[in-house]
């Protein structure tokens, strides 16, 4: 008689399976939830928080109502924070983490499939490069990078996750909205014509610190504060204006290849080195030319417009064509950490390192050229390889062109 091996089920083979448990029940026995990691809730996806700041409570929460996953470690830089996430998603005290270095000891927890990476994009890079080599499924928030330097950390990272079967999900939500995914879809079937001008503005009223900042400067404070800083924000044209990049890449259908513009700092001046407007003119290929205009100067009720014409018609966002045949709207729904979830259960992983980064580095491009009031060029940013360090930077006041 033939000898049966025995196999052990891995707590991902069975995350793959669970959703189809219901489906084959009456006529086969899956695995018991109690065979992995003690119960049969275990077919819920166990996250590990890190970074609990506004954005991060936002995401967590989103991902618990989803009914399939569960926090289970959460880490933050700050003791307040941390406990507050502790608290708010009955974490067990012995893994709640602290300090700079809290998220390895979340990425050491073999219980812990996927992460929730939503420190300051700042620390992004090195936190996914070390999730992935853990071997989770990552969610992190956008910006994934401030720099050239983090953007080619996260393409290698997200490489080496697709060889890894792991799902990697940006929040740039736009991708998972179905109004854009109809509308692109649309437009990508050339419900526009050729096109040939696009036009964005992303437009807020001023943000301030509360606090005046104490002397001298400490990390803590800017972490603390890290949306005022080059290091680690990357200037509000990458940390907020990423998902028109994001969206606009995407319609257009590949990345810029120059751009020229300024920007400058006229009402944020009291704390950090960011600038709080920016003019730029992208260029893309095939002679697709972009007028991008952000602030956060402005009073009054803010704007966020994304257009795009072709020799046919025109895209407003979310999801409206006009064109001579009429005028289209796009059908709303779909959901981020829905689509996030299912993709780990149903082994169909997502691979999103590639379109943050790129996100990213368009901001960083137009940054660039901000900054300078010179051209700036993708292939020659991208060979220059800027690395942010982890210091205060001297403010410019304004770029030679404002």
């Amino acid at each position: 008689m033939k000898k049966v091996e025995s196999r052990k089920v891995s707590r991902r083979d069975f995350l793959k399976t669970a959703a189809m448990a219901t489906v084959g029940a009456s006529t086969f026995s899956l695995v018991r939830g109690e065979s992995v990691s003690g119960t049969a809730a275990n077919s819920k996806i166990q996250f590990g928080f890190i970074g609990c700041g506004g954005r991060g409570n936002g995401d967590a929460r989103s991902f618990a109502r989803t009914g399939e996953a569960k926090i289970i470690a959460v880490s933050d830089y700050f003791e307040d924070r941390a406990k507050a996430a502790q608290r708010a998603f009955r974490v067990d005290e012995s893994r709640c983490f602290v300090g700079e270095n809290g998220y390895k000891k979340v990425l050491d927890l073999k219980e812990v499939d996927a992460i929730i990476q939503t420190t300051p994009p700042g620390f992004r890079p090195r936190h996914f490069v070390e999730a992935v080599d853990a071997g989770k499924h990552v969610f992190m928030e956008k910006p994934v990078a401030v720099d050239t330097w983090g953007c080619r950390q996260v393409l290698e990272a997200g490489e080496k996750a697709k060889a890894k079967k792991l799902s990697v999900m940006v929040g740039m939500q736009h991708h998972h909205d179905n109004e854009y995914i109809g509308a692109q879809k649309k437009v990508a079937e050339g419900a526009l014509g050729t096109l040939v001008h696009g036009r964005a503005i992303y437009t807020f009223g001023p943000f301030h610190v509360g606090e005046r900042a104490p002397e001298p400067l400490t990390k803590d404070w800017m972490v603390r504060h890290w949306y005022c800083f080059r290091w680690l924000s990357g200037d509000f044209i990458a940390e907020q204006n990423v998902h028109c990049f994001g969206v606009l890449n995407w319609f257009i259908g590949g990345h810029p290849i120059r751009c020229a513009g300024y920007g400058g700092r006229k009402v944020r001046t009291m704390h950090g080195d960011i600038f709080d407007h920016f003019n730029l003119a992208f260029d893309y290929p095939g002679a697709v030319h972009l007028n991008y205009l952000s602030g956060q100067v402005m009073r009054g009720t803010p704007g966020v417009q994304r257009e795009l014409y072709g020799t046919k018609g025109s895209y407003y966002s979310p999801g409206t064509i006009k064109s001579s045949e009429g005028e289209w709207h796009a059908e709303p729904g779909g959901n981020q950490y829905e689509d996030f979830v299912k993709s780990i259960k149903s082994g169909e992983l997502l691979a999103e390192a590639r379109r943050g980064a790129e996100g990213a580095f368009t901001a960083i491009l137009g940054r660039t050229a901000g900054y300078t009031g010179q051209e700036a060029v993708w292939d020659k940013v991208w060979k220059a390889n800027e690395k942010l360090e982890e210091r205060v930077y001297p403010p410019i006041a304004s770029s030679p062109m404002a």
